[in-house]
């Protein structure tokens, strides 16, 4: 089976006879388990969902008669398939001693020496004892999930196990998780060091736990799920979880939906910014942080200016700091070589006839060729000569009417 990360799971067994290998003369009889969800609601059917990383905890009961011999050690064995166990304990006070998978037996109960558990879940020995002395598990009524239920009147609540399902462990045809528990006891009579483990083989009492749906990120009915398939309240939850991810190769949207690598990076990963130590570009690409300079600092996106450290700023103040040249705007407005406002007149006089990062600009702050700047700006040559011509024929003429001038109205013959 194709490897699930999350799921919705359902109980399709909670409340069942297990199937024995305890001895015919034990005291405890008619074992039963009963699961329950985090909010202690009771599992039976297909329709009681399971979400995915939701604690179910079973419950093992069983029937404890009050005569001789009383049960001296109940052990149990828990196997399964794609669970995880996180705690366990007992509603009627037993004591218990915990053996993990493959470990040696560490308990009262005796075991040839170096006896280890089978390669489990774990075996759990359970025990009543006051002081140093074991007394034997008697009946101990109404405690537990027993509370409340008269099908249930004369059951112990002995012991219980609390675990979650590993969707991504679950495999084969029959898509369920499973948790068996093996059963066997102990009397006050009887002589330990046998080695006694509950036997498999045998059969059991277990719960099967079944695939309902793979929906991660999705909608079911009026229920939605996050990227964890656990249900959330609401779509924005949703989204806000499941957005702009990678997963299994592909690639999806703020949205959620399904995109490409390029678009993803667009619209998801972090634009013009620097965070962790890595910088992206503004499209979303990592970039190195002299490429970032590059690319962010002194820009103009989506009808907002940015500084040469990428920071928005004023239009005035961008300007100044990232392009302090002469320039008019669309909408008439004329900048100076500082970046400062000014008037067409100003502009035509700060701006006008000039060279600049190598470029040339005529009267009106127009860019031109070579050519065209010296006909038009350079004194000497183009448009500048006749004008110079001119003046100085004015001046020379000026100068020689006065000249004539004076020499008529001082003249004087001088005869020999």
């Amino acid at each position: 089976m194709k490897k699930i990360k999350n799921l919705i799971i359902v109980l399709v067994l909670s409340i069942m006879v297990l199937p024995l290998t305890a001895k015919a003369e034990g005291n405890i009889g008619n074992y039963r388990l009963k699961c329950v969800d985090g909010s202690g609601k009771t599992l039976e059917g297909k329709d009681n969902k399971i979400y995915a990383n939701e604690k179910v905890k079973c419950h093992l009961l069983g029937q404890v008669s009050d005569s001789d011999p009383k049960v001296k050690f109940l052990i149990t064995r828990i196997t399964g398939q794609a669970i995880e166990l996180s705690d366990s304990g007992s509603e009627t006070s037993l004591s218990k001693s915990v053996t993990g998978p493959d470990e040696a037996y560490n308990s009262p109960v005796e075991r040839p020496s170096g006896a280890k558990c089978p390669d489990s879940f774990g075996c759990y020995d359970w025990y009543k004892k006051s002081g140093n002395d074991f007394v034997g598990i008697v009946p101990d009524y109404d405690k537990g999930v027993t509370q409340g239920d008269a099908s249930l009147a004369n059951y112990n609540d002995l012991a219980w196990w609390e675990f979650t399902i590993q969707p991504e462990k679950i495999t084969g045809d029959i898509n369920c998780a499973r948790m068996c528990v093996y059963v066997d006891t102990i009397l006050m009579t009887d002589a330990t060091g046998s080695g006694l483990v509950p036997d498999p083989s045998s059969g059991s009492g277990c719960i099967e736990l079944h695939l309902k749906s793979t929906t991660v990120c999705g909608q079911i009915g009026g229920e939605y799920f996050d990227i964890n398939g656990n249900k959330v309240s609401s779509r924005e939850e949703m989204i806000a979880s499941c957005g702009c991810r990678i997963d299994n190769g592909k690639y999806y949207d703020n949205e959620g939906e399904e995109t490409t690598e390029e678009n993803y990076n667009k619209v998801c990963n972090p634009v013009c910014v620097c965070r962790d130590g890595q910088c992206y570009d503004d499209d979303g690409e990592p970039v190195t942080p002299e490429e970032y300079e590059k690319s962010c600092g002194c820009r103009i996106d989506n009808g907002k200016y940015y500084d040469n450290e990428g920071n928005e700023t004023t239009e005035e103040n961008y300007y100044k700091v990232c392009n302090p040249k002469c320039r008019c705007d669309e909408n008439g407005q004329c900048y100076d070589s500082k970046g400062k406002p000014v008037t067409p007149e100003e502009y035509k006089k700060a701006c006008g006839c000039r060279k600049e990062d190598g470029k040339f600009y005529d009267f009106d702050g127009n860019e031109v060729d070579e050519e065209t700047y010296n006909k038009k700006c350079v004194p000497g040559t183009g448009q500048f000569a006749p004008y110079i011509t001119l003046t100085a024929l004015l001046i020379a003429g000026y100068g020689l009417y006065n000249i004539i001038r004076y020499y008529r109205s001082n003249k004087k013959i001088y005869k020999v």
